[in-house]
């Protein structure tokens, strides 16, 4: 506490700065410190940390304070450890807290696996001929292993119903629109083709086929303004992500045939 107040009441202003000042000025690395008459100081973030460490056979410590907020921990250990990295900690960690800022502890260090472990193993023994000590390292075995995935080339594709709307008199075109849902490997060529369907005349004209044999032709198409059949089919590459394709379909004006249900089936067929 008489350290954090600088020495008020006990020692002049001046015998305390040279106490805490810069008797002796170390590499400034990871930060500015020194050591003066009998303490030692940094600088930290523009706050004066001081303080000092010592300790005996099975017994360390340490004392830090920061001068500008009047705050100070002290860190007692019994046997080997690190009390300046925690008493360090705490008093960042506190001022941390007095400024509400975020903190984020330091990684504990493994102190029990040594990594060339091997290159301390052997015999000791003083010069004085004393109870030599023997050191082996224990065998240290990390094994690793690899993970592999192989995903080959592939694609998949659902399509939806292409329904005309109701209608009594074929005077005029009648239109409709569907879609086709594809998903390729990444960078995986593809074909795309719809066949002509089942009711197809010789010349390869769509048809839907209704009751007693009856027609009514249609067309398929990749656009709305319908100028690009289907029939060509479409050549791309898979994005690994789920491609939609819309099918714009269109019945002419034609003479309408016998009422009732009409249907064709079409076959979406995909090449990799």
């Amino acid at each position: 506490a008489a350290l954090l107040n600088r020495g008020d009441g006990l020692i002049s202003p001046e015998s305390f700065e040279q106490l805490v000042g810069k008797g002796f000025e170390f590499e400034p690395e990871p930060e500015p410190h020194w050591y003066g008459l009998g303490v030692m100081g940094a600088l930290v973030d523009g706050h004066r940390y001081i303080g000092h460490s010592g300790g005996m056979v099975g017994y360390s410590s340490r004392m830090i304070g920061d001068l500008e907020t009047g705050l100070g921990v002290v860190a007692l250990v019994n046997g080997p450890g690190a009390p300046s990295l925690i008493a360090r900690t705490a008093l960042d960690f506190l001022r941390a807290e007095a400024d509400g800022r975020p903190f984020e502890f330091p990684a504990i260090a493994d102190r029990v696996h040594v990594e060339n472990a091997s290159d301390f193993q052997g015999r000791y023994q003083g010069p004085d001929g004393g109870k030599p000590i023997e050191i082996t390292a224990e065998l240290d075995v990390r094994p690793t292993f690899e993970v592999t995935a192989t995903v080959p080339k592939g694609c998949t594709v659902a399509a939806t119903a292409l329904t005309f709307p109701t209608t009594g008199v074929l005077a005029q075109a009648v239109t409709a629109q569907s879609g086709l849902t594809l998903t390729c490997t990444s960078q995986t060529p593809y074909a795309l083709r719809l066949d002509t369907g089942r009711n197809a005349d010789a010349s390869g004209v769509r048809r839907m086929r209704g009751p007693s044999g009856s027609f009514i032709t249609y067309g398929l198409f990749r656009d709305a303004a319908f100028s690009s059949s289907w029939d060509s089919g479409i050549q791309a590459s898979g994005t690994g992500l789920a491609q939609t394709l819309t099918i714009y379909g269109r019945v002419p004006a034609q003479p309408t045939p016998s009422p009732g249900l009409y249907t064709d089936t079409v076959v979406v067929t995909v090449t990799y």
